[in-house]
């Protein structure tokens, strides 16, 4: 099968996972500049973390109707997977996500503001697709798109159990870590309703400031032995083109060469907050 074919069947699939994820992310960072996050699934024995992924969509794909989910959580990793910049950096080739498509098929987007989703079965979606995703990779690919995922999210990622035990960190710490991730909610939760009723009609309602003030927040959390850990975590550091992702066009083909990377260290860079490409 053509990479054109595969390509346009992934179009129609991934459009509208992007367009269910548009409804969380309207005005929460990912789309067209930070990183947005949306929400937190419990990891084992309740222990209040998160096992959701991140991952922004593309602000052509915004509703016409201004919605926000009620919740905050990181995206999907499959979403930064398939940007183009992204597969030409771990390799991944449009030819083999064709089983991505059955993939889709199986764990459809579900529409986070549709009020018979709750918060924890759209988390749970989202993780049953991003491991169904990294099962199609190679273990290289999986390690450096999992780097590029800390990268892009920076500390926000740290809201997530099975991430933020890596750190060997404090139940104080976490505690903390959680309840900044719960504020997010809070004011996602807060924004959503006033959409819903018109009461915010432009802007973001300060989503975007709230989501960079926690990132710092969560940092100073962090002893210094911790945050030079989680630099290592992130790889070698990468700069995040305006590529656009490979489900914008059909003749798309992406992926292939990898390893063009910018070298030094990793950290909390930024380059999500910046992207004119919408994110992922």
């Amino acid at each position: 099968m053509s990479d054109r074919v595969v390509s346009m069947k992934l179009k129609v699939w991934l459009s509208l996972a992007v367009a269910a994820l548009s409804f969380s992310a309207l005005a929460v960072g990912q789309f067209g500049g930070t990183e947005a996050s949306f929400g937190a699934v419990p990891p084992p024995e309740g222990v209040p973390g998160q096992t959701g992924s991140g991952g922004p969509a593309n602000p052509s794909n915004i509703p016409r109707a201004r919605k926000m989910a009620p919740f905050w959580a990181l995206g999907p990793k499959w979403q930064l997977g398939l940007r183009r910049d992204v597969m030409e950096e771990t390799g991944i080739q449009v030819e083999k996500l064709k089983s991505f498509i059955d993939i889709m098929r199986k764990y459809p987007p579900l529409n986070p503001s549709d009020p018979n989703v709750t918060e924890a079965s759209y988390k749970l979606r989202i993780k049953e697709q991003d491991e169904a995703f990294y099962e199609l990779l190679e273990k290289p690919q999986r390690d450096r798109l999992e780097q590029l995922y800390y990268q892009f999210n920076g500390s926000l990622v740290l809201t997530v159990y099975e991430i933020n035990q890596n750190l060997a960190m404090t139940s104080e710490q976490r505690e903390k870590v959680y309840a900044i991730g719960k504020d997010l909610s809070k004011l996602a939760k807060k924004l959503s309703k006033q959409m819903e009723s018109g009461e915010l009609k432009t802007g973001d309602g300060g989503m975007k400031e709230a989501v960079e003030k926690a990132k710092k927040d969560i940092d100073a959390i962090l002893t210094e032995e911790q945050r030079a850990k989680f630099k290592q975590m992130q790889g070698d550091k990468f700069e995040f083109k305006e590529s656009g992702s490979v489900m914008d066009r059909p003749d798309t083909r992406s992926g292939g060469r990898g390893g063009r990377r910018s070298g030094g260290g990793g950290g909390d860079n930024g380059s999500g907050q910046t992207q004119g490409d919408g994110g992922y």
